[in-house]
């Protein structure tokens, strides 16, 4: 065989190789195409790489889902033809409920439904409160309008109670942020029992005149649970199917029998939250014509729960802490300083929760912090800055100047508020035991159980919960875990944030950071541009040699 004869013999076998490996090659390609398929039409699953994990379902939406002891049927009822924002938004809600439906035990169930194809589909839609709409949006660099439906129905029917329903009657872009937290809220309050907030009253914290509005505000506020407005004057003991107390600064003090109304109540291992103000207000005499634009003046105030609150080592003082860090409010054409609106720290939390006119609070020591051997852990929940200071009484209101602290005061970061969790001690001790030498001592009873309270010096930030969406999620969260059912705290927070950066009081610093960022990096860039082109020619140089 001659030497060309093998060359060709050896090309041929080469090609051969080549097209069986290119044969095989795009086999295993087309395989595992259609595995990928088949494993992905019967397997569901997103990737996420957002810090919130906004684009998955949370693992406390997974849990309660799957507690589901009956179905919950969940309708979408939408327009076909949807503007652009509306399609996208569309989209992520069915991805959502796929996720809920794949995470349940078949007891979650979804459809969508498109009222303009049939007339019953929109008299069910109407049935439902859903309505249709005139949606806008940017459209071809025009302003588009369309008339649509586009509203979200969740129902249920529990054992032995007729059906139950929830409805988000109006769908808009942009409602991406929070629509877990507004499906498993609502997928809550229709699978789960209600525990009950009773609101004690009488002491004029909650005008009689206005108890019906009051209880509507908080009913709308704490909408997982049943509030019950409760008079304390005359009563024995407080209800056994109550769970959570909620007490407000009282006008007029608590007696003591009242006081150990409420201290009975938390020994059964039962939950409270007390926001109560260090100080009280009182209008100045004056004469009738000027009495309105007088500001009033600010007193120490005492609630009757000084002694209760200081047997779980919590004390609040008779103060109004300020902080440099006050919130500019514009009023008309005029910018007012609140005097006492600090910026404060929440663990676990982002934003700030700024209540008005609050007060301090003094912990014991001994019971701050967990700790192994503590019948109960004192743990700090609301948290002045660094350059906070108090005022003592009498203090005279005013909004029309910014306070400052005098030159000898030592500015310092304030308690506002605190969680207080364990075996907590009763606030009356009985002498029903003897020591060693048969002398009767006192022996301190404690809750069954543990108890939960929660203590924070400032009644205002309640009532602000229309007008501040940190106070509101604050305030629930915190419901939350004095009912110990933690599910919707971390989605009232899962949503997008404000990552903006957080500049510094200093002309100076922030004039240097502008500088860095428009001179900085292009420098950066060059300098980069300068080292690379400094590379090339040493390697050419060593080439040529």
């Amino acid at each position: 065989m001659t030497a060309h004869n093998k060359t060709q013999k050896s090309t041929a076998s080469r090609k051969r190789t080549i097209g069986v490996n290119a044969i095989l090659f795009a086999v295993l390609v087309v395989v595992g195409l259609v595995l990928v398929n088949v494993i992905s039409a019967r397997v569901y699953s997103r990737g996420d790489l957002t810090e919130d994990n906004l684009y998955t379902l949370s693992a406390s939406s997974k849990k309660l889902i799957k507690s589901l002891p009956r179905p919950l049927h969940v309708k979408v009822f939408v327009s076909e033809k949807l503007l652009p924002g509306y399609r996208e938004t569309a989209q992520y809600i069915e991805d959502l409920l796929d996720e809920y439906k794949n995470a349940s035990n078949g007891n979650f169930k979804w459809e969508v439904i498109h009222p303009e194809l049939k007339d019953e589909y929109k008299k069910e839609a109407e049935r439902y409160g859903i309505k249709a709409f005139v949606a806008r949006a940017k459209a071809a660099h025009a302003l588009e309008a369309r008339t649509i439906t586009f509203g979200i129905v969740l129902s249920y029917t529990a054992p032995g109670k007729s059906e139950q329903v929830e409805v988000l009657p109006q769908i808009f872009p942009g409602i991406e942020r929070n629509i877990e937290y507004l499906l498993s809220e609502r997928i809550k309050r229709l699978t789960v029992r209600r525990k009950k907030v009773l609101v004690l009253t009488g002491h004029g914290a909650f005008p009689i005149q206005q108890q019906d509005k009051i209880k509507q505000f908080l009913q709308a506020l704490f909408t997982q649970y049943e509030v019950q407005m409760y008079p304390t004057a005359g009563k024995t003991s407080l209800p056994d199917n109550a769970d959570i107390l909620l007490v407000a600064t009282p006008n007029r003090p608590y007696t003591k029998k009242e006081e150990k109304l409420i201290n009975d109540f938390i020994m059964k291992g039962k939950s409270a939250l007390f926001m109560i103000d260090g100080l009280t207000k009182r209008q100045r005499p004056m004469m009738m014509m000027q009495k309105n634009r007088m500001p009033p003046i600010f007193v120490g105030g005492h609630s009757g729960l000084e002694d209760l609150l200081k047997t779980w080592g919590v004390t609040i003082n008779q103060d109004i802490v300020m902080d440099h860090k006050l919130q500019i409010f514009p009023v008309g054409r005029r910018v007012i300083f609140h005097p006492a609106i600090p910026a404060i720290r929440v663990p676990g939390m982002r934003g700030t929760v700024t209540p008005f006119l609050a007060s301090t609070l003094s912990v014991k020591q001994t019971y701050l912090g967990k700790g192994k051997g503590k019948p109960f852990h004192i743990l700090p929940l609301m948290v002045t800055s660094s350059k906070a200071w108090v005022q003592k009484p009498p203090f005279i209101f005013s909004i029309q100047s910014k306070p400052r602290p005098s030159e000898d005061t030592k500015l310092k970061a304030y308690l506002l508020g605190v969680a207080v969790e364990g075996s907590l001690p009763s606030l009356a001790a009985s002498a029903n035991t003897k020591d060693a030498t048969g002398t009767a001592k006192l022996a301190v009873k404690h809750s069954k159980g543990t108890a939960r309270i929660v203590v924070i010096a400032d009644a205002d930030m309640l009532w602000l919960t229309r007008q501040m969406m940190p106070n509101r999620v604050f305030i629930q969260n915190v419901m939350d875990w004095l009912a110990q059912d933690e599910t919707l705290v971390k989605l009232r927070n899962k949503m997008a944030q404000d990552r903006s950066l957080t500049l510094p009081d200093s002309r100076a610093k922030i004039l240097a950071i502008k500088l860095a960022n428009m001179v900085g990096l292009p420098f950066l860039v060059i300098l980069a541009g300068f080292v690379l082109l400094a590379t090339r020619k040493m390697r050419r140089k060593k080439t040529e040699l």
